[in-house]
């Protein structure tokens, strides 16, 4: 059990790095600026509204589109 989890945790991602080349680069840079993009949205609203969290202000945004 133990070797099979080994490999789903650190062979499949390097096979998967390996075969991707420097696309895989790519779309590291990629995740790492939309989390950052996400993480800056974050801190803009919560310092326009400090009183409601961020869950609570996109529910009451987003539920007149999507009724969430």
């Amino acid at each position: 059990m133990a070797g099979y989890l080994g490999a789903g945790i650190f062979q499949f991602p390097r096979e998967l790095v390996d075969f991707a080349g420097p696309d895989a680069l790519w779309a590291y840079l990629v995740l790492v600026a939309g989390f950052l993009g996400l993480f800056w949205l974050y801190l803009n609203v919560s310092e326009i509204n400090p009183d409601r969290s961020f869950a609570a202000l996109l529910r009451s945004l987003l539920t007149p589109y999507i009724g969430w």
